[in-house]
């Protein structure tokens, strides 16, 4: 149910006819499958809402409003739109009767033991909505005048496909298919390097890097330093995944291990401060796998040692998102939320959403080299949202099983990045 409704409300935004209502309305999924993840949390199975205390419940009704509320009333206003086709007005309007009806299902017996408590939580939550819509320009504005100077505003470069650049992309592409499936540890640490390796190879190729790549060699350092360590500790032991479970990793090695490796996939991912740090276009995708599937489940002492910290990074990646207007920087925010838990499921969201990251910036370097997408690649690409806002709901649930706050606080920095307007990412 949750998965389901979650996609109702997504397929109505991408129904929407202009792009600026499209990306707005896709904050009602969003705030829904939060929502619909602390509830489930806060539910003992088999109990009643009548165990939850009010207040919860009434904030939980308001949130559960308003998310509904966000696509459906910029459906409605699309209604006088002439350019809203028949085909999208008819998906668009079919999956709104539809989400109110599962949506009320879910909100009314909140709604109902909140009671007036929900009408004041949801009048909190859009005056607080409307106070971050006034200040957060003219901090964001402060904000990107602070980023310029660490990154400097480039124009991207138009790119040349040749042989070359191809045959790297599709290296690159490989490494990053059996990062996601490799069954040992060290074919998963060897393809995370070759795919970021011929990464670079591939940006300089294509005339991207205006200057020496500094961030990203460090941090293949990082990641040479750490596989050494763990192939080297792990003695005798097969390096399959399951088997490293046994093996003789003491406390002060996971520690020592997943803070190296936790350094180096900062970088991979692209999280502020490297947002415009030259690294390949698939990095969050190579940095996804190594998260969930390697450094998580192999080192869980030392994972969680760091796990407080490290869920600082994508809440503070995702204003910074919201305030310099950078897609690519919002989606793998939302996804290192998946990541970062002790999930396997929350994880593979984490990674799949990484992986739309990857696909958001082969868009942009295919626009930028004149190619378009035509009416089949723009349907497609529409379908891929609505398939990914289905990973919304245990991507969130492991996240908030994790770190409460953080998670909350990072859903609502990717939520205001919604409604700013889009520009192409400086990198």
């Amino acid at each position: 149910m949750p998965s389901l409704l979650v996609a109702l409300l997504a397929a109505i935004g991408i129904s929407l006819p202009t792009a600026r209502a499209r990306r707005r309305a896709l904050a009602g999924p969003l705030l829904l499958a939060l929502a619909l993840a602390s509830l489930k949390l806060a539910r003992s199975p088999g109990a009643s809402i009548a165990t939850l205390p009010v207040s919860y419940t009434a904030i939980t009704a308001a949130l559960l409003l308003i998310a509904i509320a966000l696509p459906v009333g910029f459906a409605a206003l699309a209604l006088r739109d002439p350019t809203w086709h028949l085909g999208p007005k008819a998906v668009g309007l079919v999956a709104a009767l539809a989400a109110v009806s599962l949506g009320l299902r879910e909100t009314l017996p909140l709604a109902s033991q909140g009671g007036v408590t929900t009408l004041a939580a949801a009048g909190g939550l859009v005056l607080l909505a409307g106070l971050l819509r006034f200040v957060g320009p003219r901090l964001a504005a402060g904000l990107r005048w602070a980023d310029l100077l660490v990154f400097p505003l480039r124009t991207p470069a138009s790119h040349r496909w040749d042989g070359a650049a191809r045959g790297l992309l599709a290296a690159t592409a490989a490494a990053a298919l059996l990062a996601c499936l490799s069954p040992r540890l060290d074919l998963l640490l060897a393809a995370v390097a070759t795919g970021l390796i011929t990464g670079l190879l591939l940006e300089r190729r294509l005339g991207r890097l205006t200057r020496p790549p500094i961030a990203t060699p460090l941090a293949l350092i990082l990641l040479s330093v750490a596989a050494y360590l763990l192939i080297h500790v792990a003695g005798d032991t097969p390096l399959g995944f399951r088997d490293l479970l046994d093996a003789p990793y003491s406390y002060a090695f996971e520690v020592l291990t997943v803070l190296l490796l936790g350094l180096a996939s900062w970088v991979f991912l692209g999280l502020f401060p490297f947002a415009s740090s030259p690294r390949g276009p698939v990095s969050a995708l190579l940095a996804g796998a190594l998260l969930a599937r390697g450094v998580g489940p192999i080192l869980a002492d030392g994972w969680v040692h760091w796990q407080p910290i490290f869920y600082l990074i994508p809440t503070v990646a995702a204003w910074h998102a919201a305030a310099t207007r950078r897609d690519e920087e919002t989606l793998v925010a939302l996804g290192t939320l998946g990541l970062l838990s002790e999930s396997a499921l929350a994880g593979w969201c984490g990674i799949a959403i990484a992986g739309g990251a990857a696909l958001l910036r082969a868009v942009e370097w295919l626009e930028l080299a004149g190619a378009r997408l035509g009416d089949a690649g723009d349907v497609l690409l529409r379908l891929t949202l609505v398939a990914g806002a289905t990973l919304l709901p245990p991507l969130l649930q492991g996240a908030l099983e994790a770190q409460t706050f953080y998670t909350a606080v990072t859903v609502l920095g990717v939520a205001g990045s919604l409604f700013g307007t889009r520009t192409v990412s400086p990198r």
